[in-house]
């Protein structure tokens, strides 16, 4: 069979057809993949024994310019700990081996020596006839500086002493660390999805909560002492603050609360409070908390035109008691007088001790026949009271009436007077001035 001449043009002119636009769908092919490469958000490399490709991105990641970075070979830029592991995948890579691409996080360093974290994913592939590794690094240094930061924050979270909770903007929990658990009770599973009314005890009014809310969702820090109950409904009174928290558009997202326990602290306050107020043996007012009771009433007639009476009470041979009975004796006579003086007065009143066996009562808006009448009164329920061990006992009273001309210490001096009246005229009888 023979082929003539023309037949022989047109084959080989089809041959050469068949390459050239094969060789131009490469080049389109390159140019294509060049553009996507070169415009890229993420590092783009491919490297056989050295790197014979890379994008910007790569380059400005890793501070090497193209041409310095194709006089590297790919573990090069690894730090010591994964240097062999670059190594082995590399010479799988350009031995033909297909694995996993799975992305990796590895330290690299920089031309300035800079250590980063990159995330790296590689595939082999076919390249100018020989086998090469292709692959993308994004840098996460920031992200994985920022987790490791939120974990640690996390942790010590977790781990601190204050009481710490997270609600949504409608007061729902999302978050409470183990502190918090212990402490109140309740198991996590039985507080988070919960509203934080959980922890009411009842003991704040409305307008605490309004208070509370209009100052958070205001944007806000909000800073109270508050009395909270735990799962065993008893009370504990916790320190707290609760600030805002907003998202990316400047909205309140969340409110975090930080508390501690300060019960034991508001229990020594009382006992404190109750020291520096009270008298030790009756329980009822010391002489400091009575002068201060006094400059209130003083200071509640002036303001409003009020008036008030003023009695001072002194139990009659008070000192011949301790002697005959004792000092054990002496005590619950001061203590059983104040309680049934105390069943005698109104709630306005104020009863205090002024001094060894001297009381004072303050009397708010009394006339002078109503001091008279009251005092009598005092004076018939003490004398008739059965006190163990004693007989008899009486006491002598003073009575006077605040007039506004008169500072506290004339006050004092009248009804002292008053007093010692009744007693110079035979003890166990009401006196006023």
């Amino acid at each position: 069979m023979s082929i003539d001449n023309h037949q022989q043009v047109v084959v080989v002119a089809n041959n050469i057809t068949d390459r050239k636009n094969a060789e131009l769908k490469l080049i389109e092919s390159e140019e294509k993949f060049r553009n996507i490469a070169q415009n890229s958000l993420a590092g783009i490399f491919i490297y056989q024994e050295y790197y014979v490709y890379a994008n910007n991105e790569f380059s400005n990641i890793t501070g090497y310019t193209t041409n310095e970075l194709y006089k590297l070979k790919p573990w090069e830029l690894s730090s010591d700990k994964y240097i062999q592991q670059a190594k082995e995948i590399v010479r799988k890579r350009l031995n033909g081996e297909k694995f996993p691409k799975d992305y990796k996080d590895i330290e690299i360093l920089t031309k300035d020596n800079q250590t980063k974290i990159v995330r790296v994913t590689t595939q082999t592939i076919k390249y100018q006839g020989n086998y090469a590794g292709m692959g993308t690094i994004m840098d996460v240094t920031d992200i994985k500086k920022t987790k490791k930061q939120v974990q640690l924050l996390s942790k010590a979270v977790e781990q601190m002493d204050e009481l710490i909770r997270i609600t949504d903007k409608d007061g729902i929990i999302t978050f409470v660390n183990d502190a918090l658990v212990a402490h109140t009770g309740y198991k996590r599973v039985e507080l988070i999805g919960e509203n934080v009314n959980i922890f009411k005890s009842g003991e704040h009014d409305k307008s605490f909560f309004e208070n509370l809310w209009n100052t958070i969702l205001s944007g806000k820090t909000f800073k109270s002492v508050f009395i909270n109950r735990k799962k065993d409904k008893s009370i504990y009174y916790e320190e707290e603050t609760i600030t805002p928290i907003y998202n990316h558009n400047g909205e309140i997202e969340h409110f975090v609360a930080t508390s501690q326990d300060i019960s034991e602290r508001i229990k020594t306050e009382k006992q404190l409070q109750k020291l520096a107020t009270l008298d030790s043996l009756t329980g009822i007012y010391n002489r400091y908390k009575t002068n201060e009771e006094l400059d209130i009433e003083i200071g509640r007639v002036k303001r409003y035109h009020g008036n008030f009476g003023l009695l001072m009470i002194d139990i009659d041979h008070f000192k011949d008691i301790n002697d005959t009975y004792g000092h054990d004796i002496g005590d619950y006579v001061l203590q059983e007088f104040a309680s049934v003086i105390s069943k005698h007065i109104r709630e306005s009143d104020r009863f205090g001790r002024w001094g060894g066996e001297e009381f004072i009562i303050i009397l708010p808006d009394s006339d002078r026949d109503s001091i008279i009448k009251f005092a009598k009164k005092l004076n018939r329920e003490v004398e008739s009271h059965k006190f163990k061990d004693i007989e008899k006992m009486t006491i002598s009273l003073g009575c006077t009436i605040y007039k506004k001309e008169q500072t506290k210490e004339e006050l004092l001096k009248n009804v002292d007077k008053a007093l010692y009246k009744a007693k110079k005229d035979g003890r166990n009888t009401v006196k006023i001035i």
